[in-house]
């Protein structure tokens, strides 16, 4: 049994903003040139109330309660906006999935926002050193935007502040497994957020 099925949520989010607020997790120091990128596995049941921590966190931070700046990037809602930027809509892709399918819809969205591209629209400039970027949406975005895929590009593109990838699965420091079942590929440069491992 992990340590992350062993604390509640609101435990599980205690240690996150104890650790987003840690000098020596803003500064990226221990890591021994490791990229500074996180997972933070959480039960998929869980899902409404980590939304609901994640927002807090998120509303904290912009009230200045944290010693952090805290951006959160959903998925799904980065995925439409690009998306948006092309002139489709959510009513256009949800129309698309029932009258094709998701299969269909899946390739045809594959071809226009690439996880590279979603990555990109996902960035903010200027960085600030005291920045955490705190990636959600997983379970919405799957199985058009996969994690591994978004967490292998926007490490390409933000390398100067702690990454976090809230993930609806497990994650053993290889294996990322969404919704504890899906294999969603092997991903060997982050670590666990709550087990430093």
């Amino acid at each position: 049994m992990s340590l992350t099925a062993k604390l509640s949520v609101d435990e599980l989010f205690d240690v996150v903003r104890g650790k987003i607020q840690d000098r020596s997790f803003l500064e990226k120091r221990g890591l021994a040139n490791e990229v500074s990128t996180y997972v933070l596995p959480y039960d998929a049941g869980d899902e409404l109330t980590v939304r609901r921590h994640i927002e807090a966190l998120r509303e904290e931070s912009e009230r200045g309660n944290l010693a952090c700046r805290l951006v959160v990037r959903d998925l799904w809602d980065s995925m439409l906006a690009f998306l948006g930027t092309f002139g489709i809509t959510p009513e256009r892709v949800a129309q698309l999935e029932a009258t094709r399918g998701e299969e269909h819809t899946f390739k045809q969205i594959e071809q226009i926002a690439s996880p590279l591209d979603v990555a990109k629209s996902m960035d903010w400039q200027p960085h600030q050193p005291n920045d955490v970027l705190l990636l959600c949406g997983v379970g919405k975005a799957y199985p058009f935007l996969r994690a591994s895929g978004i967490f292998n590009n926007i490490q390409t593109i933000i390398d100067d502040v702690p990454i976090i990838l809230a993930y609806p699965g497990t994650y053993n420091g290889r294996e990322l497994a969404l919704f504890g079942k899906l294999d969603d590929a092997n991903y060997y440069r982050a670590f666990n957020l709550i087990t430093g491992k």
